[in-house]
C-alpha cells in the first residue's frame, strides 16, 4: 500500500456507491489482499434460442480472520463512508476506540 494513495482508492466504484448508499457490504471486500489465483466455471446459458458456453469466474471470499484485519477494514470503509457524510467521523472514532478496548 502506497503512503500517497488513499485509503479505499482501490475498492471498486460498485462497492463504494453501495457504502454511501448504506447498502450492507462484505467488508472483507475491503482487505487490501490478493486474492487467490483464480478459477473459472463453465456454464451453459440460452440467449434466443442459442446455448452458448459461458467462462465466469469463481467469487473467492475474503476472510476477516483477526482483529488488525478487522480495523483496517473498516478504516478503509469510514474513509470512504465519510467522504460523503463527514460529519459521521466522531461517532466511526468512537466505534473504532470501543472495538480495540474490547480487542485488548
Amino acid at each position: 500500500m502506497s503512503v500517497a494513495a488513499p485509503l479505499g482508492s482501490s475498492v471498486s466504484a460498485k462497492t463504494k456507491n453501495k457504502i454511501w448508499g448504506n447498502e450492507s457490504i462484505d467488508l472483507g471486500l475491503l482487505l487490501d489482499v490478493q486474492p487467490p489465483d483464480e478459477s473459472y466455471s463453465f456454464k451453459l446459458q440460452k440467449s434466443g434460442g442459442r446455448q452458448t458456453l459461458a467462462i465466469i469466474p469463481n467469487q473467492k471470499k475474503l476472510w476477516i480472520t483477526n482483529i488488525e484485519q478487522y480495523t483496517n477494514t473498516v478504516l478503509v470503509f469510514a474513509a470512504i463512508y465519510c467522504e460523503k457524510s463527514p460529519s459521521e467521523v466522531p461517532s466511526l472514532m468512537k466505534y473504532m476506540s470501543i472495538v480495540r478496548e474490547l480487542a485488548s
